[in-house]
C-alpha cells in the first residue's frame, strides 16, 4: 500500500484527501471514483485532482507575489525591486509548468516592470 504525505513535496499527494476538510473530501472523492467505470478513468481523475491542488497552490503563490509587489511599488517601499523579482520568479515558474500560459506570465511581468518604472519618475 502506498504512503502519502500531507504536503505537495516530499511524497505523493493523496488525491483522496484534497480540500480543506479531509473527512468530507475523502468521502465525496471516493464516491466519485466508485462511480467511474474503468481503471484508466479512475487513474485520470486521481491525477487531475493532484494537478488541481498543485496548480491552485502555484496560482495562489503568484497572486500573493504580485499583490506584494504592487503594494510595495505604490507605497514606494525600498524593497520594491526585491518583491518584483520574487513575483517574476513565481510567474516564470507558473509559466514554465503550464499553470499560466507563458505569454500571460510575460505580460504580467512586463506590467509590473512598467509600473515600477513609472513610479520612479
Amino acid at each position: 500500500m502506498a504512503t502519502y504525505s500531507s504536503g505537495l513535496r516530499g511524497g505523493t499527494a493523496n488525491p483522496l484527501f484534497v480540500g480543506s476538510n479531509p473527512a468530507v473530501a475523502s468521502t465525496s472523492v471516493q464516491k466519485e471514483l466508485l462511480a467511474l467505470k474503468g481503471i484508466s478513468a479512475k487513474r485520470a481523475r486521481r491525477q487531475s485532482l493532484v494537478r488541481r491542488e498543485i496548480n491552485r497552490h502555484r496560482s495562489r503563490t503568484v497572486r500573493t507575489a504580485i499583490r506584494n509587489a504592487r503594494e510595495s511599488i505604490l507605497s514606494k517601499s525600498d524593497d520594491a525591486n526585491k518583491n518584483i523579482k520574487l513575483a517574476s520568479i513565481a510567474l516564470d515558474r507558473a509559466g514554465s509548468k503550464g499553470t499560466l500560459h507563458r505569454n500571460n506570465a510575460a505580460r504580467r511581468k512586463s506590467r509590473l516592470a512598467k509600473m515600477l518604472n513609472s513610479s520612479d519618475s
